[in-house]
């Protein structure tokens, strides 16, 4: 019985780490041409991601263009990032209306 129940929470806990990692999974795909950086995003954007992308986007000598079309979650502190990227001169392009919308009313802090 005590080895049911402990198979049975672990197989619990297990899951939900698995449902967890699935939210949090972002594809980044780079790709360039002689005029500009292109990284295509797919699946939840959460604050490592955006941290991760930042360290890339400052590597980069070329304009950059973010790919938003597979985006499908992003988190609230993210958008902060968005649209300071947006205002630095990153370009969006397949951005969901819903997100160019969010972007547009945040307010970013000067660097």
């Amino acid at each position: 019985m005590l080895a049911k129940l402990v198979k049975s929470s672990t197989l619990k806990s297990i899951r939900a780490c698995l449902r967890r990692a699935e939210k949090s999974m972002l594809k980044i795909v780079r790709s360039a041409n002689p005029e500009f950086v292109l990284f295509t995003l797919s699946g939840h954007i959460d604050g490592e991601h955006a941290a991760e992308l930042q360290v890339a986007f400052d590597e980069e000598t070329l304009p950059i263009v973010l790919d938003l079309r597979e985006v499908k979650r992003v988190d609230r502190e993210v958008v902060t990032d968005l649209a300071r990227w947006n205002a630095d001169g990153i370009k969006f392009e397949n951005c969901p209306a819903y997100l160019r919308e969010w972007i547009a009313r945040t307010k970013i802090d000067p660097h």
